[in-house]
């Protein structure tokens, strides 16, 4: 009888251990699932993906043309063109030198690569239609809606034909620069602090905005719907952010506001709004009235990615965890629509195509990877 007793007091002892390790274990796996969730994230119980195709290689997202995925080896510079449900290869062609995501642009089943000294033209497959030498580095490069290239190359910007990869004109900035976009029929550079305005037909200067200081043209400069929004100021010592709106047209200001911040991270135009990311919060303003609709903490290092429906698409990492956060860009709700694990990365931009959130996930240093895509309509996020 009293070995029973034992025996049973053993076994109560066992399993009281047994379920306090087990909700220590819980409590660990919940706190590292979070990774600093703020007062306006809510948790999300992630699903499986919608598509997984596996690589054995690295790799960067580019994006889906004419209905097929295509990404670049980062290896090789091969160039995989695949069917995006079944996540079969079509066709592939070989680069002249590795490339990254801004070196290449897809236009009508046409690849543009951007090299060096020389900007090339391919067909999807891979046959080379023609080539343009520059005499000096091009540093920058792209396309307007009609289908006209556009680059920089030292203190110039040249307008190439995509169809025959001819000269249409030049522009002297007289600077180097090393940022251009184009927004209806207006090509915008920056070039030491001052923004060109510049006709896309004729080459011609329309107007030009001295600003302050730009620190980083790709990350404070962003236009659409023919205004620009430009951020200024030196973060290197301390300056506030004042952003400005620019009429692309005519080189007007349109509105500015003073931030309280002392770092951007990037912005860009949607819709009918400016979205900024600064140092720990995210910032929409109204396009018309640069008055602030949105003002939402988002602590960690982030970068906008992309900008679909009513969602902002964030990069983030926090303690070694990469995630990928969406921002109701209406009431600043913060969800996790996946995180990732341990040594583990986020290797290319996140993309959204009709409905579906792409991106290349894998462990560091190794070639394992897989491009992940989650239709981002049926999410769940309770």
């Amino acid at each position: 009888m009293k070995r029973i007793k034992v025996i049973i007091f053993a076994a109560i002892i066992f399993f009281a251990a047994s379920c306090n390790n087990e909700r220590d274990l819980k409590d660990k796996s919940e706190n590292r699932e979070s990774v600093e969730l703020k007062n306006n994230e809510s948790k999300t119980t992630f699903r499986p993906p919608d598509l997984k195709i596996e690589l054995d290689i690295e790799a960067s997202i580019i994006g889906v043309s004419d209905g097929f995925f295509h990404y670049i080896s980062n290896a090789n510079g091969i160039v995989h063109v695949l069917e995006p449900s079944t996540g079969k290869e079509k066709w592939r062609f070989k680069s002249n030198s590795i490339l990254r995501d801004e070196d290449m642009i897809v236009i009508d089943s046409r690849f543009f690569c951007k090299y060096k000294r020389f900007i090339s033209s391919f067909d999807i497959y891979g046959h080379e239609n023609w080539r343009y030498e520059a005499k000096k580095r091009i540093d920058a490069f792209t396309a307007s809606r009609n289908g006209t290239l556009l680059l920089t190359s030292d203190d110039l910007v040249i307008s190439l034909s995509s169809v025959s990869g001819n000269e249409k004109w030049r522009y002297n900035a007289n600077n180097n620069n090393f940022f251009i976009e184009v927004t209806e029929g207006v090509v915008i550079i920056e070039s030491n602090n001052i923004i060109h305005g510049i006709d896309l037909q004729s080459g011609r200067l329309k107007w030009k905005y001295e600003t302050d200081f730009i620190e980083n043209s790709w990350k404070q400069i962003a236009s659409s719907k023919g205004v620009i929004a430009i951020a200024t100021g030196n973060t290197n010592i301390g300056d506030t952010i004042c952003l400005h709106l620019i009429d692309a047209n005519t080189g007007q200001e349109i509105w500015k506001y003073q931030t309280e911040e002392d770092l951007i991270a990037n912005m860009t135009i949607y819709q009918n709004y400016v979205i900024s990311l600064c140092r720990e919060n995210l910032y929409a303003f109204d396009l018309k009235s640069g008055e602030q609709k949105l003002k939402c903490e988002v602590k960690g290092h982030y970068d906008i990615d992309e900008v679909y429906g009513n969602y902002i698409y964030l990069h983030r990492m926090v303690d070694g965890i990469e995630s990928v956060q969406a921002v109701n860009l209406i009431t600043g709700l913060v969800q996790c629509k996946f995180q990732g694990e341990d040594l583990h990365a986020i290797k290319s931009r996140i993309t959204v195509i009709d409905g579906r959130l792409y991106f290349i996930y894998g462990s560091y240093n190794s070639k394992d990877n897989a491009i992940i895509g989650y239709d981002i309509e049926t999410k769940s996020s309770e």
